[in-house]
């Protein structure tokens, strides 16, 4: 579970920084991550069936408690895979310290004049994404518009929990 919040929270930084790391950086971290994401579904799938579910079903047999855990074990070697792999090659390491050094370096030669303040820039990236959340409000509740509007209430969260540094704490509220 933390492994997949963790996943989306840095996508949704990749998102909300976008105007400043580079594409090509941003295009790795997001497959990265959405492939973290994929391996880890099912893995969390069979974690709320094991601990909230099957506790609510007494007359479910012993056994099938001991079938998802073995098919949770089996789910998680593709994690366990991708984690070796990125270790073995240094990749998130590289592929981290040549994102600090890309910023770094396009930092420099930035006039601050022509910048917008950081905290202008955090409330207008907050009044967006205020926007496209109470548009994506259903109408018609579905499975499907709630489930996008969860996605989106995630988003929200995490983009002003990045922020709130920035922003007086009565603005974030």
């Amino acid at each position: 579970h933390q492994l997949r919040v963790s996943a989306r929270r840095a996508l949704a930084a990749i998102r909300l920084f976008s105007d400043v790391i580079p594409s090509a950086h941003a295009k790795w971290f997001r497959k990265k991550l959405k492939t973290i994401l994929d391996a880890a579904r099912p893995t969390r799938d069979l974690d709320v069936l094991i601990h909230d579910r099957l506790p609510n079903c007494p007359q479910a047999p012993a056994r099938l408690g001991l079938v998802l855990r073995r098919q949770r074990d089996a789910r998680q070697k593709p994690i366990i895979r991708l984690d070796k792999k990125m270790r073995r090659k240094h990749s998130l390491r590289r592929h981290t310290a040549s994102l600090v050094g890309d910023l770094k370096e396009a930092s420099v030669g930035k006039n601050a004049i022509d910048q917008p303040s950081v905290e202008s820039w955090a409330k207008s990236q907050i009044l967006d994404l205020s926007r496209l959340f109470f548009a994506a409000i259903p109408g018609e509740p579905s499975v499907e518009a709630l489930h996008s509007l969860r996605i989106l209430t995630k988003r929200f969260r995490y983009t002003t929990e990045f922020l709130e540094p920035v922003l007086q704490s009565g603005e974030i509220r």
